[in-house]
């Protein structure tokens, strides 16, 4: 069963149909459409047949599991997305950064800035699966392709390259030259299979052909953050970039230029950003200010800025549950907003210095 997002999961009404004698939660009969329960943990039917037999079935309301980097405490939290409830705490290597997440194999990969590493989770059992060493120092962010298998690992600093990772074996592939310097966000559109490498040294966006790991273009003139935040819609085919100038610019996926920059606002500075493919909303982070923007995708034009925690950093979205997720680098903290409302339903504590967030569903 799913609910909407910003559904109260402690009070909620089901309609069901059923020739038996009676149905009960623990000792309440139950009554289509009339009968409130708390569905925030399983809730346990029992069914009374005509012939006196029972039967028990628990229904259960799916959530999304989120994963965020604490890279003050060398973990990552492992959350229930619905109710802010821990899972478990996971140690990884040291300094935790970026998040990369596998829907199909469900696999997250976990870039250890100061273990020059990538921790990969078991999202089915969210335990440590294998640790894989990298060839260079201080990766900082991940980029998943689902229907490749294939995972990209950038370097901050001092490497001037990609690694890819092949997802089946967990292991280096190869590694992708730039055209620039320090390689931070990665975005992927899995229906095109292009990689597009946000270069923060070098003001551009390299493109790269993912079935064959090879050079396409360069898009100059994108000047991202140092963390260097992209999105990509699958949808659309376009690309999201937020700008030290404020702005995020919008790359048309089918001439790879930039089309449009979209004004956030000043002294926002516009850090991460997350798309929502459904209702086509663009979510901005904005540390400088401590906001959430919300930017229509149809025109690529600034709706809200709602405001979150301290020095927002990673996001994510629920596309199922229409939320979205902020992390809050100085409160420790995770903003959970309505997607419909853009209102904050919940903050969670997480751990120290929290950096980014990866998502499950």
């Amino acid at each position: 069963m799913t609910i909407p997002g910003g559904t109260d999961r402690s009070a909620i009404v089901a309609n069901f149909t059923t020739t038996s004698i009676s149905v009960k939660v623990g000792n309440i009969t139950q009554v289509s459409g009339v009968t409130v329960n708390n569905f925030t943990n399983p809730v346990d039917y029992t069914v009374t047949a005509q012939d006196g037999s029972t039967a028990q079935y628990t229904v259960t309301v799916p959530y999304p599991v989120l994963y965020i980097s604490n890279y003050g405490a060398n973990s990552v939290s492992v959350l229930n997305g619905l109710n802010g409830g821990e899972i478990t705490t996971l140690d990884v290597g040291s300094q935790p950064a970026g998040i990369g997440v596998n829907p199909v194999t469900k696999k997250i990969y976990v870039a250890n800035m100061g273990g020059y590493s990538v921790s990969v989770i078991n999202g089915i059992t969210n335990t440590i699966q294998t640790t894989i060493n990298l060839t260079g120092s201080d990766p900082h962010m991940v980029g998943v392709n689902p229907i490749l298998n294939k995972i990209y690992v950038a370097y901050q600093y001092y490497m001037d390259y990609v690694e890819v990772i092949d997802g089946a074996s967990d292991t280096l592939l190869t590694t992708l030259e730039m055209s620039g310097n320090s390689p931070v966000g990665i975005g992927i559109n899995p229906n095109t299979n292009k990689v597009y490498i946000v270069l923060w040294g070098d003001s551009s966006v390299d493109v790269w052909t993912g079935t064959t790991n090879s050079y396409f273009i360069n898009i100059d003139g994108v000047i991202s953050y140092e963390l260097g935040g992209i999105a990509v819609n699958p949808v659309t085919n376009k690309i999201y970039v937020p700008d030290v100038t404020y702005t995020v610019q919008v790359i048309n996926g089918a001439s790879d230029s930039v089309t449009k920059l979209i004004d956030i606002g000043s002294e926002t500075a516009p850090i991460s950003v997350a798309i929502n493919t459904i209702t086509n909303r663009v979510y901005t982070a904005n540390h400088d200010n401590n906001t959430l923007s919300v930017i229509d995708g149809n025109n690529d034009t600034l709706m809200i800025s709602t405001p979150v925690g301290n020095s927002p950093n990673g996001i994510a979205v629920s596309e199922k549950h229409n939320l979205v997720y902020v992390v809050n680098s100085a409160d420790n903290t995770i903003s959970v907003v309505d997607g419909e409302t853009n209102a904050v339903l919940d903050t969670v504590s997480v751990g120290n210095n929290p950096f980014f967030i990866g998502i499950l569903e």
